[in-house]
């Protein structure tokens, strides 16, 4: 649910101006890791949206960036660039605003929620003798670096009909039966309590739960907006802080209305399928053209799977992924 943050012009700002597009690059540059929605100027009331509530330390990263902020519009930004026509020049990007293109073979090093790199390659290779099939998982840190997946290239050799499928399934958090008196249920995708087949974890009424969680291993999804409506339509079971200073998540909390900011999973399902058994001959390159970003939730795993077809033989292949991001190194 989105949530305005109202300031006023002449009392909370410096110099009783506002500059929007420089605002929102402040606000998009700083520790606040909860997606700005848009703001709105009226007057002398200026309304911050966000997609859902701030945490308390962020609302105070957000007073300080409006007592600082001076209003000045940036040089490039006081007129439309004009070309040699003096017509306005329009720029047209998949590219969210306040990120930057970035192109890389390998994900992030998910022991670090910050660091952009030093993950799993994108370049598979099958041996003969291996596994007929093998799954890899390529994981981006997204909880401080807004990132969103827009295209991608892949290059393959040796192949004979072979197929690669790419899915983007959630971080597990382990779970073990509970003789139904803990705090938590397992849920299949209706949403009733099911031990066997269920795969999301959800508050149960204090003592009513049929699993048990350890609280030092709960590994949070978070749920971001749509991009085609700005607002977040999925439903989110639990509210937690996100410490800038440690890295780590804190008061970890039920929402039971289901308006919380994170999910937690017991189980690897896809959520979503960007390839599906593409199939492979011989050897080439091809663009996965598209229009369109998506952005990638925190704890969100990239799972590559590859089949090889029989006969056994050797193949491989290498993967470009197209990312807008936050921060790129």
């Amino acid at each position: 649910m989105a949530t305005k943050y109202n300031y006023s012009v002449s009392a909370d700002f410096p110099n009783q101006k506002v500059d929007i597009n420089k605002l929102t690059n402040e606000i998009r540059d700083s520790n606040i890791t909860l997606s700005l929605g848009y703001i709105n100027q009226d007057s002398n009331d200026c309304d911050i949206w966000f997609k859902a509530d701030l945490s308390g330390g962020e609302e105070t990263i957000l007073n300080g960036i409006v007592a600082a902020h001076d209003g000045v519009v940036d040089p490039e930004e006081e007129t439309p660039k004009t070309g040699p026509d003096n017509k306005m020049m329009v720029y047209e990007s998949s590219r969210p605003l306040g990120t930057k293109i970035y192109f890389t073979c390998v994900g992030d090093n998910n022991a670090n929620n910050w660091e952009v790199g030093g993950g799993q390659s994108t370049y598979f290779e099958h041996q003969i003798d291996d596994t007929t099939n093998h799954i890899y998982y390529i994981d981006f840190n997204t909880v401080e670096n807004e990132s969103y997946i827009h295209e991608g290239y892949i290059m393959w050799y040796g192949c004979k009909g072979d197929d690669l499928t790419l899915d983007f399934v959630p971080s597990v958090t382990p779970v073990t039966p509970s003789g139904g008196d803990s705090n938590y249920n397992l849920v299949n995708v209706s949403g009733v309590p099911d031990l066997v087949y269920g795969f999301m974890i959800v508050p149960a009424a204090p003592g009513t739960g049929n699993i048990n969680v350890d609280s030092t291993a709960m590994v949070l999804v978070k749920i971001v907006p749509s991009f085609d409506y700005g607002t977040i339509l999925d439903p989110g079971y639990w509210d937690a802080d996100f410490n800038t200073t440690t890295k780590e998540f804190e008061n970890i909390t039920p929402n039971y209305t289901g308006t919380g900011g994170y999910n937690m999973f017991a189980a690897e399902v896809a959520l979503t399928r960007f390839v599906n058994k593409m199939t492979l001959l011989d050897k080439g390159f091809l663009q996965l053209q598209t229009a369109e970003s998506e952005q990638l939730p925190h704890n969100i795993r990239c799972r590559v799977a590859m089949n090889t077809l029989l006969p056994d033989h050797e193949w491989s292949c290498s993967c470009i992924l197209v990312i807008h991001r936050s921060k790129t190194v």
